[in-house]
């Protein structure tokens, strides 16, 4: 907590707010995704794993953790960041765990082990806490050097190889699977990049006073790309209510179409956003929508907002259109606001003032004057 309060230098101080700046967005996005996903469970538990791990490494430099102290946690950690990455992506590419997925995370794991009960046996107390970023500890541990360097190889191979896989099943004009392999290509890119930049910040600035932050700076933007990448993750991907990821379903699916049939007719002509209980759920059922995820981008597409929002911004517009009619002079402002389809005059304040500006009282005044 020192370093933080009280930093040496003017990198100390971005070290300290860039850590404390991932902490806090690794917490938005560890929320995020635990109440928003629901299923695949496999790849829900997995990718949580994942994230938690980075956010918990991140809350031990935060609570100014020695690489001794860091080094007992270091195996779990390590399975928890690139175990369960491998096991997510796995489950992203055939909807499970694959067993060429369990053997190189397996042998990954091992290898840590081995450098887990090596590093125990010596006195680390001495050691920054970043030092367990390095690839390159002490020069007679050659051995450690060595197997840290193997898996970062084995990891990027694996990360690779589901990429290819991912790409090669890819299906052309297909807006679900072309938005889920950008999501996992990201994912992957960012991995491999820090990977190999981590290799390079160790190999060319080993003998720099500052190198050490430099990698710990690097896993921070690391962890950031990732939790932003959780944020911002396909929004269908949440409404899946399915056992797992089925790529053959993806490749079947159509870019949905909105046309008279299926939209404009039911919810403008017929003023579907009148009734009191629309909602994307309720009008999709209706006029036969399989995917409402889909249907909620083409949505926004076109209006630049969902389809919540464009249900109560044309109940605004109605409200204003029957508060200027003769015919409904006598209504209360709770009376207008039930039949232009809200459930109550409270319902009506905000979305009155987000998409019409001031009160429904100021409307009503400056109309019967």
């Amino acid at each position: 907590m020192n370093s933080i309060l009280q930093p040496a230098d003017n990198l100390e101080l971005f070290v300290s707010y860039l850590n404390l700046v991932t902490i806090v967005l690794g917490s938005l996005a560890f929320f995020d995704f635990l109440i928003k996903f629901r299923r695949p469970l496999t790849f829900k538990i997995c990718y949580i794993i994942l994230i938690s791990s980075l956010l918990y490494l991140d809350i031990l430099f935060w609570l100014d953790f020695t690489f001794a102290d860091i080094l007992q946690y270091s195996p779990f950690i390590n399975f928890g960041i690139w175990g369960a990455g491998l096991y997510a992506l796995s489950i992203l590419n055939s909807g499970k765990i694959e067993k060429w997925v369990w053997w190189s995370s397996g042998f990954i794991f091992i290898l840590n082990l081995n450098n887990y009960f090596t590093l125990t046996s010596l006195n680390t107390t001495s050691h920054n806490g970043y030092v367990v970023f390095s690839l390159r500890l002490k020069d007679h541990l050659d051995l450690i050097n060595i197997t840290r360097y193997l898996q970062r190889f084995i990891l990027i191979f694996s990360l690779f190889k589901l990429i290819k896989t991912i790409r090669i099943n890819k299906a052309f004009n297909n807006l679900y699977q072309s938005k889920l392999v950008n999501w996992v290509t990201l994912f992957v890119v960012f991995t491999c990049c820090s990977i190999i930049l981590n290799a390079v910040i160790t190999n060319l600035f080993f003998a720099n006073s500052h190198y050490l932050s430099f990698l710990f700076v690097l896993y921070n933007l690391f962890c950031i790309s990732v939790f932003l990448l959780t944020i911002y993750r396909p929004a269908f991907l949440n409404n899946h209510d399915i056992a797992k990821f089925d790529w053959k379903k993806f490749s079947q699916q159509d870019a949905l179409k909105l046309d008279d049939h299926n939209f404009y007719a039911p919810f403008f002509s017929k003023f579907y956003y009148l009734n009191k209980e629309a909602t994307i759920e309720h009008f999709c059922k209706e006029n036969n929508i399989e995917e409402k995820d889909m249907f909620n981008e083409q949505i926004f597409k076109l209006y630049q907002m969902n389809f919540s929002n464009l249900i109560n911004k044309k109940r605004v517009e109605y409200f204003v259109e029957i508060a200027k009619n003769p015919k409904y002079a006598q209504y209360s402002i709770e009376g207008l606001a039930l039949e232009a389809g809200f459930n109550s005059r409270t319902a009506l304040y905000k979305p009155f003032k987000k998409f019409h500006g001031g009160t429904p009282i100021d409307l009503i005044e400056s109309i019967r004057r």
